[in-house]
């Protein structure tokens, strides 16, 4: 009987008729249970409230707790349905929020999906979460290659490895019936294609004597490879190819669809241990990787490499001394300052989305002063304060919702634009391109929980401004007057100062960058870079000489609007480097043991014509005194022979003994190896010919490179020509990486500005609208329209200035954490601030007195009808 009467008074409960459809029997016993609370001391309404849920109390509760829940999601029903009407009732404020807060998480999104897959995404190789990348580093330099001897100590020493595996990223000449191609490829050592679980899916991969020095020479080629110059042709396997470095060497295998171990490359061949590997001191483009076993952490990893470094150095102190190890997960970024400008550019796109909140916020703000009568009716009526803080709330998130959707589609776009200007930045963890960088699951949901933080955060000074608001302040609110709350302009006034300061940290930001990026197209080069062509030739079949290279450097010559031409190496701004140590004659030894080092250009003697380059003492060198003379730079001159001329001077490569080499030339400083590289000692060292060559033209190199490109292959069709460009296009690939960090933080601080301004009009310009009335008595009491205007840009800029002061402070501080992408240009860069600070003071001086003018040119007459 009692289960019968709770569930009846259940729901009796939910169906809110408590009293009125209770039987005699139910009344009975409720009413005996409220006596008996009445007799202990309790108010007659507490009494029966009580005696309700003593009488049921299990069945009673947890009929409220449905009835509760059910009610919140009517009521969150009815904020979502009664927002909804209000933002169609208002496209223009729909938009405009919308809008701003979709570039804000379309902007963060796209940057998200590059940060995720260089920093966070895990390879897609197996057992990914056990394989690391092996490097070494010292105190000046975070990466460095690694050298075969010490390569095969790690293996035999080291407790913490399953495997290791080393390689180095080349390029081959491919000869076969086609013609000569340059094709990008990686030397393995024994058991790389183990550790990176790569299974053939033609053929089969390498084994354990095919990789040892005197083995026939065979190769692995890519899938893309075979499908695009073999046509898939299953006959590849026992192919013979020539191939530039390797000789005569047969197809043993094709990797699966989609195989990449960083950089890309279409044919794998074996290690060749031989010449530059078999010196410990030598570390040319080798790295390492390795599977830990399990259980073995990176850190414990690192320190065991680390003791083994240790004991090498004191073994082999010439080429190991002061060198440790770098251990770190396979696929992340080797580069700290890569991963610091991606995290840069991270901060900088957060800070568009900082702004696009509080813009909404601010025009959300607004809007609820105008809704004062509203917000007292509801209040009368029974509306809680949460009620109506909820109620806001929801209609932030259903615009950042809104938002949410509309970034989307930005951040796709945005990413395809970053896509293009990054080109071959770089390569993505697990051996994806940068190119294979897509909107995911992960970057959705990502998205999605921006989108709800962007809601809240937008909502919430609304939201928290009508509730702290009184009953009896709302209903004494005037539609005009309310307005024009001292309290509301005062949270308005925070929030616009609050937005200028981000801009204004974000503009500083960008504009130092851009200014950097400016410097860096614009610097002095000390050569002369126009009609500069530059190319690259290899003999395949190896019958090659200085004499005939030297011959068809000459017959290039002779090509129509061909100027002069010389062979060098390694090319400017070009991939190569060359370096060595020297001792100049008659100096003192260094205490430490190290030889100064000097960067070393091998170049024929037409090289300064060709190049434009400045001799600014003595001479050039001529081709028959290649090993006895050297032309070197100013930086050199001044640094070992600042007393005199170093004209005449001797010094030695290597070591102090001969033979030696005498200067007969000082030529200017160049920036060849990079425009932000530094200007350190370098060479020119004679020699016939180089496989690379700079020709300088009559005319535009690019209409001169077909010509010469036919005149070297109708002297020996065996030469594979490539890299064909002028050197104007090859300067601007050595600045990618800075033109894409500068173009993107400038790009969103151009985006911040115009936030900035859309917001802060909007909020002047309702404001605007809502003091129309207070604009007419003003203006029917005799003030001059323009005086009202300028009270009403006078009120507008005094947060503006504010933020310009606090943000001004603010990006003192946060551009010195650009100081390291920063070129020719100070963090604090005084042009650069008063540019900036002037434009956002301008714009914002625009915004301001647009609404202000356009609300002074109406009748007083039609003012005082307002309402």
């Amino acid at each position: 009987m009692f289960s019968s009467l709770k569930y009846r008074l259940g729901a009796l409960l939910r169906r809110g008729r408590m009293e009125a459809e209770l039987d005699e029997e139910l009344r009975f016993h409720v009413e005996r249970a409220t006596e008996g609370h009445i007799r202990s001391g309790l108010p007659a309404e507490e009494a029966r409230r009580r005696a309700l849920l003593d009488f049921g109390l299990d069945q009673v509760k947890e009929e409220c707790r449905d009835a509760r829940g059910v009610r919140l999601i009517e009521e969150m029903a009815q904020d979502f349905a009664f927002g909804a009407r209000l933002l169609r009732k208002n496209p223009g404020f729909t938009a405009a929020a919308a809008l701003s807060l979709a570039l804000g998480i379309g902007g963060n999104s796209a940057i998200f999906a590059v940060v995720d897959a260089f920093l966070f995404r895990a390879s897609p190789l197996a057992n990914a979460e056990r394989l690391v990348t092996i490097a070494t580093k010292s105190a000046t330099v975070s990466d460095r290659a690694i050298s075969y001897p010490n390569f095969v100590d790690w293996k035999r020493r080291n407790r913490a490895f399953e495997e290791m595996a080393a390689y180095r990223v080349t390029a081959l000449i491919l000869t076969d019936g086609a013609g000569a191609e340059r094709v990008p490829a990686m030397q393995v050592s024994d058991g790389f294609f183990e550790l990176a679980g790569m299974k053939a899916a033609l053929g089969r991969e390498f084994r354990p004597e095919e990789e040892r020095p005197g083995a026939p020479p065979v190769a692995v080629i890519s899938n893309e490879l075979w499908q695009g110059r073999y046509a898939g042709d299953p006959g590849i396997l026992g192919r013979t190819l020539n191939l530039s470095d390797a000789g005569m060497t047969t197809v043993i295998g094709v990797a699966p669809p989609g195989f990449r171990i960083g950089p890309r490359a279409d044919v794998y061949i074996p290690l060749d241990r031989t010449g530059v590997f078999e010196s410990r001191a030598s570390a040319d483009s080798l790295y390492g990787m390795a599977r830990l076993k399990p259980g073995v952490t990176i850190g414990q990893a690192r320190a065991q490499m680390d003791a083994i470094a240790a004991a090498l150095a004191k073994q082999y102190p010439d080429a190991n001394q002061g060198w440790r190890m770098n251990v770190t997960p396979f696929g992340r970024l080797r580069d700290d300052q890569t991963r610091a400008a991606l995290l840069m550019v991270m901060g900088a796109v957060a800070f568009v989305l900082l702004i696009a909140c509080v813009n909404v916020s601010n025009l959300l703000l607004a809007r609820t002063a105008g809704r004062a009568h509203e917000a007292a009716i509801r209040k009368s009526l029974g509306a809680t304060n949460g009620r109506l803080a909820r109620q806001l709330l929801t209609e932030s998130v259903l615009l950042s919702g809104l938002g949410g959707g509309a970034g989307l589609v930005i951040a796709y776009w945005a990413l395809q634009g970053v896509l293009w200007l990054a080109g071959d930045l770089s390569s993505a963890p697990g051996g994806e391109p940068l190119g294979g960088v897509r909107i995911d699951l992960r970057v959705f949901l990502f998205t999605v929980a921006l989108t709800l933080f962007a809601g809240l955060a937008s909502g919430m000074t609304p939201a928290f401004r009508v509730s702290r608001r009184s009953l009896s302040a709302r209903l004494g609110q005037g539609g005009a007057i309310g307005a024009g709350r001292r309290e509301d302009r005062r949270w308005r006034d925070a929030l616009v100062t609050l937005e200028m300061a981000l801009a204004l940290a974000l503009l500083a930001g960008g504009g130092v960058m851009l200014r950097s990026l400016h410097r860096l197209m614009t610097a002095d080069l000390g050569f002369d870079a126009g009609r500069l062509l530059t190319l690259s030739v290899s003999d395949a079949t190896r019958r090659g000489s200085d004499e005939s290279g030297q011959r068809l450097v000459e017959a290039i010559e002779t090509t129509p609007g061909v100027e002069a031409a010389a062979g060098a190496f390694p090319l400017p701004f070009g991939h190569g480097w060359s370096g060595n140590s020297f001792y100049v004659e008659g100096s003192q030894a260094p205490q430490n043991g190290r030889l100064p080092e000097a960067r070393v250009r091998y170049a024929g003697p037409h090289y300064a014509r060709a190049l434009g380059l400045r001799i600014e003492e003595g001479r050039w060198f001529t081709a028959a005194e290649a090993g006895q003379s050297a032309v070197i730079n100013e930086r050199m001159a001044r640094a070992f022979w600042a007393g005199g001329s170093a004209v005449g001077r001797r010094f030695s490569l290597g070591g102090a003994k001969p033979p030696w080499i005498t200067v007969v030339g000082v030529a200017a400083n160049t920036r060849e190896n990079g425009i932000d590289a530094d200007l350190g000692p370098e060479i020119y060292m004679p020699t016939l010919f180089q496989y690379d060559i700079v020709v300088r033209t009559a005319g535009s190199p690019g209409a001169i490179a077909g010509a010469v490109r036919s005149r070297i292959r109708s002297l020996d069709k065996a030469q594979a020509v490539y890299d064909v460009q002028p050197m104007t296009d090859r300067i601007s690939e050595s600045l990618v990486p800075e033109r894409f960090f500068g173009v993107i933080v400038g790009s969103l601080a151009a985006v911040a500005l115009v936030m900035a301004a859309v917001g802060l009009y909007g909020v002047i310009a309702y404001s605007a609208a809502r003091r129309t009335q207070e604009v007419g008595i003003r203006i029917a009491l005799g003030a001059a329209p323009a005086g009202v205007a300028a009270l009403m840009v006078k009120q507008g800029m005094k947060p503006v200035l504010a933020g310009i002061a606090l943000g001004a402070a603010g990006a003192l501080a946060a551009t010195r954490l650009l100081a390291s992408f920063l070129f020719d240009v100070r963090p604090n860069d005084p042009p650069t601030f008063a540019a900036v600070c002037l434009l956002l003071a301008g714009v914002a001086l625009i915004a301001c007195w647009l609404p202000a003018r356009r609300a002074t040119r109406i009748s007083a007459v039609a003012a005082l009808r307002w309402e």
